[in-house]
Protein backbone atom coordinates (compact mmCIF):
# COMPACT_ATOMS: atom_id res chain seq x y z
CA UNK A 1 0.00 0.00 0.00
CA UNK A 2 2.32 2.30 0.72
CA UNK A 3 5.04 1.76 -2.72
CA UNK A 4 1.41 2.36 -4.10
CA UNK A 5 0.52 5.36 -2.62
CA UNK A 6 4.35 6.72 -3.41
CA UNK A 7 3.86 5.78 -7.16
CA UNK A 8 0.76 7.56 -7.06
CA UNK A 9 1.94 10.30 -6.04
CA UNK A 10 5.06 10.37 -8.24
CA UNK A 11 2.38 9.69 -11.72
CA UNK A 12 0.66 12.72 -10.29
CA UNK A 13 3.16 15.03 -9.81
CA UNK A 14 4.76 13.79 -13.00
CA UNK A 15 1.95 14.55 -15.36
CA UNK A 16 0.56 17.73 -13.48
CA UNK A 17 4.34 18.84 -14.70
CA UNK A 18 4.02 17.40 -17.89
CA UNK A 19 0.73 18.96 -18.71
CA UNK A 20 1.66 22.31 -17.66
CA UNK A 21 4.35 22.19 -20.42
CA UNK A 22 2.04 20.93 -22.70
CA UNK A 23 -0.34 23.55 -22.83
CA UNK A 24 2.13 25.99 -23.41
CA UNK A 25 3.70 24.10 -26.60
CA UNK A 26 -0.25 24.16 -27.65
CA UNK A 27 -0.79 27.69 -27.32
CA UNK A 28 1.10 28.00 -30.52
CA UNK A 29 -1.84 25.95 -32.34
CA UNK A 30 -4.29 29.04 -30.89
CA UNK A 31 -7.91 28.85 -28.89
CA UNK A 32 -8.16 27.72 -25.63
CA UNK A 33 -5.29 24.99 -24.63
CA UNK A 34 -7.01 23.48 -21.96
CA UNK A 35 -9.80 22.46 -24.72
CA UNK A 36 -6.81 21.11 -27.06
CA UNK A 37 -5.50 19.70 -24.12
CA UNK A 38 -8.72 17.50 -23.81
CA UNK A 39 -8.88 17.22 -27.42
CA UNK A 40 -5.72 15.22 -27.83
CA UNK A 41 -6.89 12.68 -25.47
CA UNK A 42 -3.78 12.34 -23.76
CA UNK A 43 -5.01 10.55 -20.82
CA UNK A 44 -4.32 6.87 -21.87
CA UNK A 45 -1.09 7.45 -23.31
CA UNK A 46 0.05 8.76 -20.04
CA UNK A 47 -0.86 5.31 -18.57
CA UNK A 48 0.86 3.70 -21.30
CA UNK A 49 3.76 5.30 -20.66
CA UNK A 50 3.69 5.17 -16.70
CA UNK A 51 2.51 1.29 -17.40
CA UNK A 52 5.46 0.41 -19.65
CA UNK A 53 8.16 2.36 -17.23
CA UNK A 54 6.65 0.38 -14.41
CA UNK A 55 6.99 -2.62 -16.23
CA UNK A 56 10.95 -1.76 -17.54
CA UNK A 57 11.50 -0.73 -13.99
CA UNK A 58 10.43 -4.16 -12.53
CA UNK A 59 12.22 -6.53 -14.90
CA UNK A 60 15.09 -4.32 -14.61
CA UNK A 61 15.18 -4.85 -11.08
CA UNK A 62 15.78 -1.25 -10.07
CA UNK A 63 15.45 0.00 -6.68
CA UNK A 64 13.28 2.74 -5.45
CA UNK A 65 16.74 3.53 -3.62
CA UNK A 66 19.03 4.00 -7.12
CA UNK A 67 22.06 2.72 -4.81
CA UNK A 68 24.60 2.67 -7.03
CA UNK A 69 25.52 3.89 -11.45
CA UNK A 70 24.11 0.68 -12.32
CA UNK A 71 20.51 0.98 -10.95
CA UNK A 72 20.76 4.78 -11.66
CA UNK A 73 21.58 4.01 -15.58
CA UNK A 74 18.60 1.37 -15.32
CA UNK A 75 16.03 3.81 -14.32
CA UNK A 76 17.40 6.72 -16.43
CA UNK A 77 16.95 4.04 -19.67
CA UNK A 78 13.21 3.07 -18.43
CA UNK A 79 12.06 6.00 -18.50
CA UNK A 80 13.49 6.91 -22.06
CA UNK A 81 12.07 3.95 -23.87
CA UNK A 82 8.97 4.25 -21.84
CA UNK A 83 8.92 7.71 -22.86
CA UNK A 84 10.22 7.25 -26.52
CA UNK A 85 6.28 6.04 -27.52
CA UNK A 86 4.97 9.21 -27.35
CA UNK A 87 6.99 10.34 -30.44
CA UNK A 88 5.05 8.36 -33.13
CA UNK A 89 1.90 8.03 -31.30
CA UNK A 90 1.43 11.86 -30.42
CA UNK A 91 3.20 12.87 -34.41
CA UNK A 92 0.18 10.60 -35.56
CA UNK A 93 -2.40 12.41 -33.33
CA UNK A 94 -1.40 15.66 -34.18
CA UNK A 95 -1.15 15.14 -37.68
CA UNK A 96 -5.06 13.64 -37.63
CA UNK A 97 -6.40 15.84 -35.19
CA UNK A 98 -5.07 19.05 -36.20
CA UNK A 99 -3.13 18.73 -39.97
CA UNK A 100 0.02 19.67 -38.97
CA UNK A 101 2.46 18.69 -41.14
CA UNK A 102 5.15 15.79 -40.60
CA UNK A 103 7.93 18.07 -39.53
CA UNK A 104 5.53 19.96 -37.09
CA UNK A 105 3.94 17.00 -35.90
CA UNK A 106 6.98 15.01 -35.27
CA UNK A 107 8.52 18.48 -33.25
CA UNK A 108 5.33 18.18 -30.81
CA UNK A 109 6.27 14.37 -30.34
CA UNK A 110 9.84 15.12 -29.59
CA UNK A 111 8.51 17.97 -27.06
CA UNK A 112 5.69 15.22 -25.35
CA UNK A 113 8.61 12.66 -24.95
CA UNK A 114 11.09 15.12 -23.32
CA UNK A 115 8.64 16.69 -21.41
CA UNK A 116 7.55 13.15 -20.04
CA UNK A 117 11.03 11.99 -19.40
CA UNK A 118 12.08 15.27 -17.21
CA UNK A 119 8.82 14.93 -15.37
CA UNK A 120 9.70 11.53 -14.33
CA UNK A 121 12.97 12.27 -13.78
CA UNK A 122 12.57 15.50 -11.61
CA UNK A 123 9.71 14.15 -9.14
CA UNK A 124 10.18 10.41 -9.08
CA UNK A 125 13.62 11.15 -7.36
CA UNK A 126 12.19 14.27 -5.42
CA UNK A 127 9.34 12.05 -4.09
CA UNK A 128 11.47 8.97 -3.14
CA UNK A 129 14.80 9.42 -2.10
CA UNK A 130 14.18 11.26 1.03
CA UNK A 131 12.85 7.83 2.20
CA UNK A 132 16.62 6.28 1.80
CA UNK A 133 18.56 9.07 2.54
CA UNK A 134 18.86 11.38 5.79
CA UNK A 135 18.85 15.12 5.47
CA UNK A 136 22.70 16.51 5.47
CA UNK A 137 23.75 17.95 8.81
CA UNK A 138 26.25 20.44 10.13
CA UNK A 139 28.05 22.37 7.35
CA UNK A 140 26.49 20.16 4.52
CA UNK A 141 22.70 21.22 5.45
CA UNK A 142 23.91 25.12 5.99
CA UNK A 143 25.38 24.59 2.11
CA UNK A 144 22.17 22.78 0.71
CA UNK A 145 20.09 25.72 2.14
CA UNK A 146 22.03 28.65 1.12
CA UNK A 147 22.36 26.54 -2.28
CA UNK A 148 18.54 26.77 -2.54
CA UNK A 149 18.26 29.69 -1.42
CA UNK A 150 20.43 31.53 -3.96
CA UNK A 151 18.75 29.46 -6.86
CA UNK A 152 15.26 30.30 -5.86
CA UNK A 153 16.62 34.52 -5.96
CA UNK A 154 18.76 33.92 -8.91
CA UNK A 155 15.25 32.68 -10.61
CA UNK A 156 13.39 35.14 -9.17
CA UNK A 157 15.84 37.52 -10.64
CA UNK A 158 16.11 35.95 -13.67
CA UNK A 159 12.44 36.54 -14.33
CA UNK A 160 12.29 40.14 -13.64
CA UNK A 161 14.58 40.80 -16.46
CA UNK A 162 13.06 40.77 -20.87
CA UNK A 163 12.30 37.67 -22.26
CA UNK A 164 15.57 37.59 -24.17
CA UNK A 165 18.37 37.50 -21.83
CA UNK A 166 15.99 35.01 -19.44
CA UNK A 167 17.73 31.68 -21.38
CA UNK A 168 20.98 32.97 -20.70
CA UNK A 169 20.74 33.21 -17.25
CA UNK A 170 19.48 29.62 -16.38
CA UNK A 171 23.08 28.52 -17.37
CA UNK A 172 25.06 29.72 -14.40
CA UNK A 173 22.58 28.35 -12.35
CA UNK A 174 23.92 24.64 -12.88
CA UNK A 175 26.65 24.72 -10.63
CA UNK A 176 24.18 25.43 -7.90
CA UNK A 177 22.26 22.07 -8.90
CA UNK A 178 25.92 20.61 -8.66
CA UNK A 179 26.62 21.65 -5.22
CA UNK A 180 23.39 20.21 -4.18
CA UNK A 181 24.30 16.98 -5.40
CA UNK A 182 27.26 17.25 -3.75
CA UNK A 183 25.96 18.16 -0.46
CA UNK A 184 22.52 16.42 -0.43
CA UNK A 185 22.81 13.61 -2.73
CA UNK A 186 19.73 12.64 -5.47
CA UNK A 187 17.28 13.96 -3.08
CA UNK A 188 19.39 17.64 -3.39
CA UNK A 189 19.48 17.60 -6.65
CA UNK A 190 16.12 16.72 -7.32
CA UNK A 191 14.88 19.65 -4.84
CA UNK A 192 17.00 21.62 -7.14
CA UNK A 193 15.70 20.48 -10.95
CA UNK A 194 12.47 21.60 -8.93
CA UNK A 195 13.12 25.07 -8.32
CA UNK A 196 14.53 25.15 -12.16
CA UNK A 197 11.11 23.56 -13.31
CA UNK A 198 8.85 26.61 -11.78
CA UNK A 199 11.25 28.87 -12.98
CA UNK A 200 11.27 27.27 -16.37
CA UNK A 201 6.96 27.27 -15.77
CA UNK A 202 7.26 31.13 -15.49
CA UNK A 203 9.55 31.48 -18.02
CA UNK A 204 7.13 30.05 -20.53
CA UNK A 205 4.36 32.67 -21.14
CA UNK A 206 7.29 34.94 -22.40
CA UNK A 207 7.54 32.53 -25.65
CA UNK A 208 4.79 30.10 -27.21
CA UNK A 209 7.40 28.90 -29.84
CA UNK A 210 7.78 25.01 -29.41
CA UNK A 211 11.74 25.10 -29.89
CA UNK A 212 11.87 27.58 -26.92
CA UNK A 213 9.93 25.10 -24.59
CA UNK A 214 12.00 22.28 -26.10
CA UNK A 215 15.84 24.40 -25.30
CA UNK A 216 14.52 25.05 -22.22
CA UNK A 217 13.02 21.69 -20.99
CA UNK A 218 16.29 19.93 -22.47
CA UNK A 219 18.94 21.98 -20.34
CA UNK A 220 16.85 21.40 -17.16
CA UNK A 221 16.86 17.61 -17.74
CA UNK A 222 20.61 17.76 -18.71
CA UNK A 223 20.73 19.48 -15.40
CA UNK A 224 18.96 17.09 -13.55
CA UNK A 225 20.68 13.91 -15.03
CA UNK A 226 24.51 15.80 -14.46
CA UNK A 227 23.27 15.81 -10.79
CA UNK A 228 21.64 12.65 -10.37
CA UNK A 229 25.27 11.03 -11.66
CA UNK A 230 27.26 13.23 -9.65
CA UNK A 231 25.65 12.12 -6.59
CA UNK A 232 24.97 7.98 -6.97
CA UNK A 233 29.06 8.45 -7.78
CA UNK A 234 29.54 10.22 -5.08
CA UNK A 235 27.67 8.10 -2.92
CA UNK A 236 28.85 4.59 -3.97
CA UNK A 237 32.19 5.83 -3.65
CA UNK A 238 31.58 6.69 0.03
CA UNK A 239 30.32 3.61 0.48
CA UNK A 240 33.28 1.65 -0.92
CA UNK A 241 35.67 3.80 1.11
CA UNK A 242 33.50 2.84 4.40
CA UNK A 243 33.33 -0.46 3.02
CA UNK A 244 37.60 -0.57 2.61
CA UNK A 245 37.72 1.17 6.44
CA UNK A 246 35.90 -1.15 7.80
CA UNK A 247 37.68 -4.79 5.90
CA UNK A 248 41.17 -2.72 6.98
CA UNK A 249 39.94 -2.66 10.65
CA UNK A 250 38.68 -6.09 10.70
CA UNK A 251 39.49 -8.34 8.69
CA UNK A 252 42.25 -10.93 9.72
CA UNK A 253 44.07 -10.65 6.96
CA UNK A 254 44.41 -7.31 6.58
Amino acid sequence: ACVSGLLQRVTEAAFGQRRKMLRQSLKSLGGDPLELLAATGIGWLEVLIAMCALRLLQHWKVQMSLADVRQFMSFVAALLVASSLAIPIDAARMVVLFDQTPQQALAYGAEYFISATFSFLIFTPLLLSWSYQPFPKGVKAWVFVGSMLALAVAGWAALSLNAVPQDRLLFPLLPIVVVCALVAGLGGASAACAVLTMVLNAMAPASTSISDTLLRSFFVLSSALAGYLLAVMFRERERTATELEYRAHHDALT
